[in-house]
């Protein structure tokens, strides 16, 4: 969807000038274009009162036959604020002399009439499309890293960790069961959104009564199979689809968002299971025991933000362009754990010698499924 074009200044402020003098004049005969903008603010009190009801539906029009000398962007949009149609959320005009027009609520039969009396000697014609309903904006769940501390004592909860830690945000810690015993081992596991946290806990290791307990990265997980977004199936990305897009919660054949059957009653488009196609319960998403080297995977996202090298402490040559330590160390990370995703364990143990020895850096790689947060030494 195109970006909102915001009006001239000078027409948009002209228009309301021109829909207040107006008003003001109500028992004098005035313009179409001020009738028109009368007539559109007639229904302030009408969207005031269905706030709730504006906010959750967007009303699309399909519009056809527009004049040639208005069938562009500026032109058209210009004109339909100039007859008072202020509230436009999103205005494409196409080449063929169509356009979408989306409105955050309805018009009615009469305004309808108003905006087709504006183009006169036209066909031009207003079609009411399905109106989408706007699903409530989610905030992305917070990417969490987890540590683990060693030799931490059986007599030490995990509250004494968390009170040791109480300026950063802590998530969660527990004690590590073994899998191989079912008994209590000397390793507390801590998950945090907070990379301050992650890098001091890998830095400096964790005090706790009098004793600093060393930290490390926990394993990197096994990789996941690369699944498409589109239409949700195993071996390529969005990018690469050729495919027609699906809803992965019903087997309609519409994009997946917004789809009714989402949260209410899922029903996954390839085995008609109770599940999104997404679902790991899915009898047809790739086990782990089923992926092979070949098998593609979610490629490795770096979280960190971009490091600058204005800022470095490395050495340069500032007449000619240098890849920093840390750069390179994020791009040979990527690019292994890219080519052998499940090697990703002794890939990262060779990476920390090698950084330490030969660039004299101390590297730790935290992982969050297929994210990865660097800690620099």
């Amino acid at each position: 969807m195109d970006k909102k074009i915001l009006p001239p200044p000078q027409t948009h402020a002209t228009t309301l000038k021109s829909t207040k003098h107006t008003q003001q004049r109500s028992r004098t005969p005035s313009p179409s274009n001020s009738e028109t903008s009368a007539s559109f603010s007639s229904t302030t009190s009408e969207k005031s009162s269905s706030t709730t009801t504006s906010k959750k539906l967007s009303f699309r029009y399909s519009i056809q036959n527009i004049p040639a000398p208005l069938a562009t962007q500026k032109s058209f949009y210009s004109h339909l604020i100039s007859l008072g149609l202020h509230q436009i959320d999103s205005l494409k005009v196409n080449y063929n002399k169509s356009a979408l027009l989306v409105l955050s609520r309805q018009l009615t039969p009469n305004q309808i009439s108003t905006l087709q009396a504006g183009f006169p000697g036209s066909k031009i014609q207003f079609k009411l499309l399905n109106p989408t309903r706007l699903l409530p904006q989610i905030e992305p769940k917070p990417i969490t890293f987890s540590i683990v501390v060693r030799d931490v004592s059986s007599d030490i909860e995990p509250q004494d960790v968390i009170s040791a830690l109480n300026n950063f945000h802590i998530q969660k810690v527990w004690r590590i069961i073994s899998a191989k015993t079912n008994k209590p081992t000397p390793l507390m596991r801590i998950v945090t959104p907070d990379k301050t946290a992650i890098d001091t806990l890998l830095s400096n290791g964790l005090s706790l009564f009098g004793h600093v307990h060393p930290c490390e990265p926990s394993h990197p997980p096994k990789p996941a199979p690369l699944q498409c977004a589109k239409c949700f199936t195993f071996g390529h990305s969005f990018s690469q689809c050729p495919n027609k897009p699906i809803c992965p919660t019903c087997p309609d054949n519409h994009r997946s968002k917004p789809c009714p059957s989402a949260v209410s009653n899922p029903k996954c488009p390839k085995c008609q299971g109770n599940h999104p196609a997404w679902s790991r319960d899915c009898p047809q998403f790739i086990k782990p025991s089923q992926m092979t080297p070949e098998t593609p995977v979610v490629p490795i996202k770096i979280v960190d933000k971009e490091f600058d090298p204005e800022n470095s402490d490395d050495d340069s040559d500032e007449r000619e362009p240098f890849v920093s330590a840390r750069q390179f160390l994020r791009f040979i990370t990527k690019t292994l754990f890219d080519l052998f995703p499940f090697e990703k364990q002794k890939i990262q143990s060779v990476l920390e010698h090698s950084a330490r020895a030969c660039l004299r850096r101390d590297l730790k790689i935290s992982h969050s499924s297929n994210k990865i947060h660097f800690t620099f030494g």
